[in-house]
This record gives structure tokens, C-alpha cells and sequence, in this order.
């Protein structure tokens, strides 16, 4: 590996950590929406935030915030998504999807012993999360 590939690699890894992205290869002209000039390249011409889709130059993305504000039609499942993206997107103080079970335990489950300590079958838990995923609340 050469000396200029190695830079490049720790280069990209930074700008992952910073601003919590993803180097991009856009199609048709885009311009960086930090400093609005023209991404140049055929190929990994960016950044792109895959929690609001800021997309901006790979050395702008050190000086962008990394407290942007998620954009709900990004964040296509509740499972599989990152908690505090959930929080900041929905502007609560934890996931719904919490809130939506500790009401269902709860409403009908305050009499079973060991609720909250017994876990269910696994088979269950996937048909809930589904659930979830695809925007239904599943009511057992």
C-alpha cells in the first residue's frame, strides 16, 4: 500500500468519526452545502450524512457540527436505526417504540409475575419488530 493510499484511508476513517457520515459518490453535479462549491470528481466526490443527508466536501465535513437534526423520511425502520438518531428525529427523551411497550405491559400485563424480567420467544420478538418496522403497532 502506498504511502498516498494509507493517508487517503486514515483520511476517510477521520472524517467518519467527525462527522458521523459516509463518503459518497454522487450522480449529476452537487455542490457542498457548507461552503457551496462545486464537488468535483467522478467518484467519492463528498460526504453525505446519513442521518440528515448533509452532503458536503470531504475536508468541509470537519467543520460541520455533529449535531445535525435527523430527517424522518431518511429513517426508514424503527430496529436497525441508531437510538439517539430515533430520539433526536422524533424530539423525545427516549423511542417511542419504549414507550409504546412499557403502555402495553403496562395495560394488560401488571398482574403476570416476572414480566419484566422473562423474555419472550424469539419467533414473537421478531413478528413485534417487524411490526414496528413497518410503521403498524402490533397488539399481542
Amino acid at each position: 500500500m502506498s504511502k498516498a493510499t494509507s493517508l487517503q484511508i486514515t483520511e476517510f476513517s477521520d472524517i467518519f468519526l467527525l462527522f458521523g457520515s459516509q463518503v459518497h459518490t454522487f450522480r449529476g453535479p452537487h455542490w457542498c452545502e457548507y461552503c457551496a462549491n462545486f464537488m468535483w470528481g467522478l467518484i467519492a466526490q463528498g460526504v453525505r450524512c446519513s442521518d440528515c443527508g448533509l452532503n458536503v466536501h470531504k475536508q468541509c465535513s470537519k467543520h460541520v457540527p455533529n449535531d445535525c437534526q435527523p430527517d424522518l423520511k431518511r429513517i426508514k425502520k424503527v430496529y436497525c436505526c441508531d437510538l439517539t438518531t430515533l430520539v433526536k428525529a422524533h424530539n423525545t427523551q427516549r423511542p417511542m417504540v419504549v414507550d409504546i411497550c412499557i403502555r402495553e405491559i403496562e395495560a394488560r400485563g401488571l398482574k403476570s409475575e416476572g414480566l419484566y424480567r422473562v423474555s419472550g420467544f424469539t419467533e414473537h420478538i421478531e413478528d413485534v419488530k417487524m411490526a414496528f418496522d413497518r410503521g403498524g403497532i402490533m397488539f399481542f
